[in-house]
C-alpha cells in the first residue's frame, strides 16, 4: 500500500501502521517534530517497509531542539529491521539526526542530507547488515563537548557487515567517518574533507580502527577521498585521512583511495594492515613495518601525482592528468580496472579519457533509430553529456525484473517497466509508484 503524506503528524501515523511492502511518500516542505521519532514498525525480508521523499520534492525533518540544545529527546531512531529511508534532509536535533538502534538490523538510509544535528549525523548503534547510501552529513557539532564524539557518520559496534557507498561527509566537529568497536565493514566511493571543527575533535575523514578493546577492524575500503582534515589541539590524532586508530586485532584494507592535504594522509601500524594503488600528496604517512605496502605513491617514488586540478570545485579535482605516473601503475586487486593495470587514487581513467577537456556545449547530433539516444560525434570533446543523458533515458527503457515484494526499493520513474518474477504481475512508473497494467500469467 502507497500512503502520501504532506506533515509530520500524517507521516508518523503512516509509518506507525505500516507493514511489510507498504511504501509511505512525503511531499516536499518542513516537517516540523518537537521529540524523538521512534521508527518501531517492522519490514521483512525481501519485502521491506520504504519511507521516501516523493520524487524531486525535499520533505525536510527539522526538530526543535536545535544544534545548542543536547537532548537526547530528538532525532530519528530505527529500532526495527527492514525499514528504508530515503530523500530526507533531517536537521536541528539535539541528539543523533538520524540511528539504527535497539534491533534495527538490515535497515537502510539513502540519500539523506543530515545537517547541524548535536553530536552525530548518521549513526549505527550496534546492529548487523546496516546500509548508508548517497547520504551527505555536514555541520555536526556537540559544544557541551567541543566537538569531541560529533562525527559525521558513525558505524558503532558491535556490529557486522555494513556498507557505506557514495557517501560525503564534511565539516563535523570530531570525524568524516568512524568505524568504533565495529567489523567487517565495506567503505567504498566515498569522500571526507574538513572534518575536526571542534576544539577537542580528532579531525580524522575515515577512523576505521578500535585501539585496545579486542574487536573492530576488518574492513574493507576502497575508491575513497579524504583531503584537508587538520587539528589543532592537543588530540592523540592530528587529523588523518585514514587512520587505523591503534586496530591491532584485524586487519584493514585500504585499495585505491587519495589523500591530499590531511595532517597525516595515512597512518597504519602495528599488524598487517593492507595499503595498495593509493595516492598521498602534501602529506605524511606513518606506516610501521608490519603494515603490507604495495604500490602506493609513497613506495614508487611518485612525489607528484599531477592531479588535473586541487580546486575542490572542479570537476577535475584530485583527478591524475592523463600523462600522471599515476596510470596503469596499480596493482590487480580484485576491482574493476580499465587498461593493462589499475590506475592509483580514486578515479579510474578511460583510454578515451581527455586530459585537456573543457566544459563545453556537447557536439554531434546523431540518434540511434529506435529510441533516439545521442551519438556523439567522434571528436567530441564533452562526449559524456549526451551519454549520461542515454544513461537516464536507459534507466526508463529498461524494464526492472525482481521479485514483487521488493518493487518497493524502486524509483518508479515515469514510463519505467517493472516485471515481478514471482507474481508475473507488470507495473508501469508514474513519478511517484507503481501501478499495475497487466500481467504475463
Amino acid at each position: 500500500m502507497v500512503t502520501t503524506v504532506t506533515n509530520a503528524g500524517e507521516l508518523k501515523d503512516a509509518v506507525a501502521n505500516a507493514g511489510p511492502g507498504d511504501e509511505i511518500v512525503a511531499r516536499g516542505g518542513t516537517y516540523e517534530m518537537s521529540g524523538r521519532w521512534n521508527i518501531d514498525s517492522r519490514g521483512e525480508e525481501g519485502n521491506r517497509i520504504l519511507v521516501r521523499a516523493a520524487n524531486g520534492e525535499n520533505p525536510h525533518i527539522q526538530f526543535a531542539a536545535g544544534l545548542n540544545s543536547p537532548t537526547d529527546d530528538s532525532g530519528i531512531k530505527v529500532v526495527e529491521p527492514y525499514v528504508t529511508i530515503r530523500g530526507f534532509e533531517i536537521s536541528d536535533s539535539g541528539y543523533k539526526g538520524i540511528f539504527a538502534g535497539s534491533n534495527g538490523h538490515d535497515v537502510t538510509f539513502e540519500n539523506l542530507n543530515v545537517h547541524h544535528n548535536n553530536v552525530w549525523g548518521i549513526m549505527n548503534n550496534g546492529n548487523d547488515n546496516v546500509t548508508f547510501r548517497n547520504c551527505d552529513s555536514h555541520d555536526n557539532m556537540d559544544p557541551q563537548n567541543e566537538g569531541q564524539n560529533a562525527d559525521g557518520i558513525n558505524m558503532t559496534g558491535p556490529a557486522k557487515n555494513g556498507l557505506i557507498e557514495g557517501c560525503r561527509s564534511w565539516n563535523n566537529g570530531d570525524d568524516g567517518y568512524d568505524l568504533w568497536v565495529s567489523e567487517n565493514h565495506t567503505v567504498r566511493y566515498c569522500w571526507s574533507w574538513n572534518n575536526g571543527q571542534g576544539a577537542n575533535g580528532n579531525g580524522n575523514g575515515f577512523k576505521l580502527g578500535s585501539s585496545n578493546t579486542g574487536v573492530g577492524g576488518g574492513h574493507l575500503v576502497h575508491h575513497c577521498v579524504s583531503y584537508g582534515n587538520h587539528v589543532d589541539n592537543d588530540s592523540y590524532s592530528p587529523g588523518s585521512g585514514f587512520w587505523w586508530n591503534g586496530e591491532d586485532d584485524n586487519v584493514i584494507e585500504v585499495y585505491n583511495c587519495t589523500a591530499w592535504d590531511n595532517g597525516v594522509n595515512f597512518a597504519f601500524q602495528d599488524i598487517a594492515h593492507v595499503l595498495k594503488n593509493n595516492i598521498s600528496f602534501e602529506g605524511p604517512v606513518d606506516t610501521s613495518e608490519a603494515v603490507v605496502e604495495e604500490a602506493n605513491t609513497w613506495n614508487l617514488g611518485i612525489s607528484d601525482p599531477r592531479f588535473r586540478s586541487t580546486d575542490p570545485s572542479s570537476d577535475d579535482f584530485l583527478r591524475p592528468e592523463q600523462a600522471s605516473p599515476c596510470i596503469d601503475t596499480g596493482v590487480d586487486v580484485g576491482l574493476d580496472y580499465n587498461g593493462g593495470a589499475p590506475d592509483l587514487g580514486a578515479f579510474e581513467t578511460s583510454s578515451t579519457d581527455d586530459s585537456t577537456a573543457t566544459r563545453s556545449e556537447p557536439a554531434g547530433d546523431g540518434q540511434t533509430a529506435n529510441h533516439g539516444y545521442v551519438i556523439p560525434e567522434e571528436s567530441a570533446k564533452d562526449w559524456h553529456v549526451p551519454v549520461n543523458e542515454n544513461f537516464r533515458s536507459i534507466d526508463a527503457d529498461v524494464p526492472i525484473v525482481d521479485q514483487d515484494g521488493v518493487k518497493g526499493e524502486y524509483t518508479p520513474t515515469e514510463r519505467a517497466l517493472y516485471v515481478a518474477l514471482d507474481t508475473g504481475a507488470v507495473y508501469v512508473g508514474d513519478g511517484s509508484q507503481w501501478d499495475q497494467i497487466g500481467s504475463l500469467n
